[in-house]
């Protein structure tokens, strides 16, 4: 079963985002701020990550640089998230590594896509 961290920290979305996620089948992990989340990457190991990129702490694109200096997180995808999601922000977000970026506020089918898609590639 494929395993998805999800890392934000707003609690709620978080939450609907997490049971969105399990009724789609897939096995979940959450941390509601970027320092958990990088802890549970090397607890758990997870196949995906769902990452906000403004959050207290260190922020979506720290996060990420600090999983492609890591041999053993390298090549999990990275998927951004965002409230605030330009073209300018998306191509920078693609450029820095991620795997996709996506609006929060329209996520849920994009976001199905956008796993479905890198899953196929794991598996």
């Amino acid at each position: 079963m494929i395993k998805i961290l999800a890392i934000d920290d707003d609690e709620l979305f978080l939450e609907i985002l997490i049971e969105f996620l399990n009724k789609k089948g897939w096995q979940t992990i959450s941390a509601d701020n970027s320092l958990l989340g990088l802890q549970l990457v090397k607890e758990q190991m997870p196949d995906l990550i769902l990452c906000d990129i403004r959050m207290g702490g260190l922020n979506g694109y720290q996060v990420l640089k600090a999983l492609r200096q890591e041999p053993q997180t390298e090549k999990i995808p990275v998927i951004f998230l965002t409230a605030t999601l330009t073209d300018k922000e998306r191509n920078y977000a693609r450029e820095f590594g991620a795997d996709d970026c996506l609006d929060k506020f329209h996520i849920f089918d994009a976001l199905s896509k956008a796993i479905e898609m890198r899953v196929k590639a794991i598996k």
